[in-house]
């Protein structure tokens, strides 16, 4: 799935494989995830309370497709050390 810059979703894959027979159910997921990478990107804030502050707005029933806190600590940790990385190299 692509999103634009305000993480509002603008294609779909095409679904005529089973694998993706289910992918709308996923949309919340992602615009989670996404929303995580922004915010880790956008400000200095702990990782629990980034993750606890996408979660107020996201859908109980879609928590089952939801990662392990755990997965998205570290993908905070990812998003912060890429940036760190890209842009801070002597």
């Amino acid at each position: 799935m692509h999103t634009d810059h305000e993480l509002k979703p603008i294609k779909l894959p095409e679904q005529h494989h089973p694998i993706h027979e289910n992918e709308t159910e996923k949309i919340p997921c992602i615009l989670l995830f996404e929303k995580i990478k922004q915010k880790a990107l956008e400000t200095n804030d702990n990782r629990r309370s980034i993750i606890t502050s996408c979660l107020e707005q996201f859908p109980q029933e879609s928590a089952y497709l939801l990662r392990s806190v755990e997965k998205l600590t570290q993908t905070i940790n990812t998003v912060r050390a890429h940036f760190i990385s890209t842009y801070f190299t002597v």
